[in-house]
């Protein structure tokens, strides 16, 4: 286990262990709360050549991103489209705004990081809660509120008390894999557990799921400023 680089161990009311490596190339045991420590250890030993494996593959794809400048020309995603960074100094518009394009005025060229992540918070905000009255109109299921959050390591979550929590990086990735996450997190407000039972409910309200699921796999890494 000492070879394995793993980040967390979190143990909730699942049924199952799972292994999760993150965009960030972290990994992350999930655990049901009584099972044994030296049960894990085996668990994790088993799959240990998955796991550097796939933590290599992720690191290297994160690698080959190139540090972001905020310079003019500089591209950023939204919905799975990608816009140019474009600067402006008319000062009577807002210090930063969209329009088929980020424009940013010249002088806050220097706040242009938390300025983007301003804003696509507010879209989250925007974005999730009305995904979510789509699909919950769909589906029949209802949760108790929604909640943005920042996690390096989770697209979303489901509390017990019914609260679906969402990474406000997904509005960066294409729509039909943002609605596959809410769709996600909705299911689990009826079953708890990544069972069989779980993705077939998944895929009888969201066909084609494993499509998307793939994309964030394999993108997930991209979805950062």
């Amino acid at each position: 286990m000492a070879d394995i680089p793993i980040t967390r161990l979190v143990r909730t009311r699942r049924r199952t262990l799972s292994i999760e490596v993150t965009a960030e190339g972290d990994v992350v045991i999930r655990a049901p709360l009584r099972t044994p420590l030296n049960f894990i250890q085996h668990f994790i030993k088993e799959k240990e050549d998955w796991i550097l494996k796939t933590v290599d593959k992720t690191r290297q794809k994160k690698s080959e991103i190139p540090p972001r400048l905020y310079s003019p020309g500089e591209h950023f995603l939204f919905l799975g489209h990608t816009y140019p960074l474009l600067f402006h100094n008319n000062f009577e518009k807002e210090p930063f705004f969209f329009n088929q394009g980020f424009f940013l005025s010249i002088e806050h060229q220097g706040k242009a990081k938390d300025l983007f992540f301003q804003w696509y918070i507010k879209q989250a905000m925007d974005i999730f809660p009305a995904r979510t009255e789509h699909y919950s109109n769909l589906t029949g299921l209802q949760n108790r509120g929604i909640r943005i959050t920042n996690p390096k390591t989770r697209w979303g979550s489901c509390s017990p008390s019914g609260n679906l929590n969402f990474n406000w990086r997904l509005v960066m990735a294409p729509l039909p894999v943002l609605d596959y996450v809410v769709i996600h997190e909705m299911v689990h407000l009826e079953v708890k557990n990544h069972s069989r039972k779980f993705w077939n409910k998944v895929g009888y309200f969201y066909p084609g799921y494993t499509e998307h699921r793939k994309w964030l796999r394999e993108n997930g890494h991209r979805l950062e400023l």
